[in-house]
């Protein structure tokens, strides 16, 4: 037993199990005055067993053989011959069977069979009467001309596929006489148990679809939430609301009435309601803004992202780059499903750079503007500070970028080698400035 993960207990016990003991008996019919011969038949008993024999059952123990023994009768009739083992100690087995003595009688062969299950021996009792000692048997479980078997009495015998079977028992008696008798046998088909689970949502009928083969006219019992109670006994499809979002084990459990059972069991996860949520962080290079979106949804399975530029994207946790982003809003939506319904979120999104301003309103002079690739910056009339220096080209690419402390230098030179018009940033903690420079 384990409490959380941390606390355990066990304790445990030496069970001793015996094999369950088994005996049974056969035994012909005789005519009066000759031994009624009673062949026995056991399994798991061994020679501590002790054996006590009733032969007319009046609860008086008549014999304490082990094994075969013969008894005489003092009269004709049918009588109920019980026998019974036992170890002394709890475990013991009985049998009982009708035995005949006949005044003088002609001999009639009979015997039924039991209706089985796919696989399961199907037991053939003789109850024939009057068959004189020495007779043999002949059993063709199939009718197909092939002696099956030529035991005396009660018989097995499985067969290999369910459906409706002739068998025949042909007894010849040392006079050279043959009597002979059929009868039907049903094999039924083990039910092939299967169901399929339709959608599971939170607050709405599961829909359980019968899928099961071999059926016949069984018994269904349905246990939905693998609590061990029978919530349906409904035969085919059957719907079920479950009472909170979880995973339950569900089963079908079927009896052909023959038994003959099958079982299914299968996991359902019953999915709560989507919620879309999500949050992002962003960095500006040049005219575009790069986005890292999170997604913080809950029961989700798929997503669909929109970014208001008219592209979309079906990633968990896309990245997404917004072109000319100065001045503009964006409305991102995030739309989220799980097969049970859908969620929507929208969030207005502005990269807009507020607070520009020209390099000549802070007091940093830029010269020569045009130059001919050389750029100096001065700093002489701003406070001490570091400055990040950067110069896009007009597609936005990054094409330089340098740190500056004015603490230890009030001026800052630059070549940009490529002609063309470009755009100078200088950041600090307390500005944000830019100007159009021109190379030619």
């Amino acid at each position: 037993i384990r409490n959380g993960s941390v606390c355990t207990d066990s304790t445990g016990l030496v069970i001793e199990v015996k094999p369950k003991p088994f005996v049974s008996f056969s035994a012909e019919s005789v005519v009066l005055g000759l031994p009624t011969s009673y062949q026995a038949d056991d399994f798991q008993v061994d020679g501590s067993y002790t054996w006590e024999w009733d032969f007319d059952s009046d609860g008086t123990v008549d014999d304490n053989t082990a094994g075969n023994v013969d008894h005489v009768f003092g009269s004709a009739g049918s009588f109920q011959t019980t026998l019974t083992i036992s170890d002394g100690s709890g475990c013991e087995a009985s049998f009982m069977r009708e035995v005949t003595v006949l005044a003088d009688a002609e001999p009639t062969v009979l015997f039924e069979t039991s209706i089985e299950c796919e696989g399961t021996p199907t037991i053939f009792t003789n109850l024939s009467t009057s068959i004189p000692a020495g007779s043999t048997y002949s059993w063709d479980f199939d009718d197909d001309g092939v002696v099956d078997d030529t035991s005396v009495g009660n018989v097995e015998y499985t067969y290999g596929a369910p459906g409706n079977y002739t068998a025949r028992l042909t007894i010849e008696t040392p006079a050279s006489e043959v009597f002979l008798t059929t009868n039907s046998v049903s094999i039924v088909a083990e039910p092939n148990v299967d169901f399929e689970v339709g959608v599971t949502c939170e607050g709405q009928e599961v829909s359980f679809i019968d899928a099961s083969l071999d059926v016949g006219s069984g018994s269904y019992y349905w246990d939905f939430d693998g609590d061990g109670i029978i919530d349906s006994e409904t035969p085919g499809d059957v719907t079920f609301t479950y009472p909170a979002v979880g995973t339950y084990v569900a089963s079908l459990l079927i009896d052909n009435g023959s038994d003959c059972f099958g079982f299914k069991a299968r996991n359902v996860h019953l999915s709560a309601s989507p919620q879309a949520i999500f949050s992002f962080t962003h960095n500006t290079s040049g005219s575009s803004a790069i986005a890292q979106f999170e997604n913080q949804s809950t029961d989700g399975v798929d997503y669909l992202w929109e970014f208001g530029d008219g592209s979309s994207s079906t990633e968990a946790n896309p990245e997404h780059e917004f072109e000319n982003f100065l001045d503009e809003v964006f409305e991102v939506c995030l739309t989220t499903t799980n097969g049970c319904s859908q969620d929507q979120v929208c969030q207005s999104i502005s990269f807009m750079v507020t607070g520009i301003q020209s390099l000549d309103d802070v007091g940093i002079k830029a010269y020569p503007n045009p130059s001919y690739g050389d750029l100096f910056l001065d700093f002489v009339n701003v406070e001490r500070n570091e400055y990040k220096i950067q110069v896009h080209d007009l597609t936005g690419k990054l094409v330089l970028e340098e740190q500056v402390d004015t603490g230890l230098t009030t001026s800052f030179q630059a070549r940009i080698t490529s002609k063309g018009s470009y755009l100078l940033s200088i950041v600090s903690s307390n500005l944000n400035a830019r100007q159009k420079i021109v190379i030619r």
